[in-house]
């Protein structure tokens, strides 16, 4: 797993090294910032994601403003960021950031709300609110039917997060029909 995570932050690290060589002002850059912020977040090297991400939204702001709907995932990036250093208020401003900006853009539905709802979800039981945890997981996943998403991997996450706010509510019936629908999808 640990080989993957580094040959993704060498892909985005080496479109970024040739985006600069191109246009240094190049908003793209930003994009490669953000993709190897998550990489290392997701090897829970927060220091240096939490730089990358800094790195992204400062590229995002001046190229595209502060209210633009494009700078939701740097926001939910943040969140994820803050939330995984048990950070819980920085992640909720951040995610609040990140539903704040996709309200002003009412047709920005998909993958960036999904997120954001899950980002919030996994604030909820990290915070042991797990009946807030199970409204946004909830609403994961009401977005995911009406995308008609079957394989994304974000609806076995959204799944796991919907099992594990049941667990924690003593429901077993929702805790494993939401478990088994993960494991079946990862085969």
């Amino acid at each position: 797993q640990m080989g993957r995570y580094e040959e993704s932050y060498s892909h985005f690290d080496q479109a970024r090294a040739l985006t600069a060589k191109i246009d240094p002002q190049q908003v793209y850059i930003g994009a490669c910032a953000l993709g190897m912020a998550r990489t290392r977040a997701a090897q829970g090297q927060l220091a240096e994601a939490q730089a990358l991400i800094e790195q992204a939204q400062a590229r995002y702001k001046k190229g595209y403003g502060t209210d633009s709907v494009l700078n939701v995932e740097p926001a939910i990036v943040q969140g994820e960021i803050a939330l995984k250093g048990e950070r819980y208020q920085q992640a909720a401003h951040h995610f609040q950031r990140a539903a704040s900006l996709l309200e002003n853009h009412k047709r920005q539905r998909g993958l960036p709300l999904v997120y954001m709802y899950n980002g919030k979800g996994a604030l909820a039981i990290a915070r042991n609110q797990f009946e807030q945890a199970t409204v946004q997981f909830e609403s994961a996943l009401r977005i995911l039917n009406e995308m008609k998403a079957t394989t994304y991997p974000v609806m076995a996450e959204t799944w796991i997060g919907l099992a594990t706010a049941y667990k924690y509510q003593k429901k077993r019936d929702g805790c494993e029909k939401y478990a088994r629908k993960a494991v079946d999808m990862c085969g």
